[in-house]
């Protein structure tokens, strides 16, 4: 794991529900943790990671690039071999599909009450894609 601080360097976040950047500093005791070379990521990409404990999906698609819990909200289903297409995942279970882009369902009424998915900030230094802990 590199070590990483903040308060010396300014790191891009990506934007957890538009996919814009924002600029983040002033964060003195995270660590960068990397996931992925930026390179790697392609439509479909879906891989699996563990990070202080917590399992977690890094996924692209539809030009975005989520890191989400891996686990449906409807009823924690994993979404490890979910289908990914056009900016949506859809889960093996139930095949109830999410927007990449805010993370809700769709399907109107019908999905109303089931929360949004999951996801954890995404960070990018020198070519990789990770978060901060």
């Amino acid at each position: 794991m590199a070590k990483f601080n903040l308060a010396t360097k300014i790191t891009l976040l990506y934007g957890a529900y538009n996919g814009s950047l924002t600029v983040l500093a002033n964060h003195n005791l995270m660590n960068f943790y990397p996931l992925e070379s930026t390179t790697n990521l392609h439509e479909g990409y879906s891989k699996q990671f563990t990070v202080n404990g917590e399992d977690m999906l890094l996924i692209h698609s539809g030009n975005l690039t989520r890191l989400i819990a891996n686990r449906c909200p409807h009823d924690g289903y994993p979404l490890k071999k979910a289908k990914l297409a056009n900016g949506l995942i859809q889960c093996p279970k139930h095949h109830i599909c999410f927007q990449l882009g805010n993370g809700c369902a769709l399907g109107g009424e019908a999905v109303d009450d089931i929360p949004a998915l999951k996801r954890y900030d995404l960070v990018e230094e020198d070519g990789k894609i990770g978060i901060l802990i």
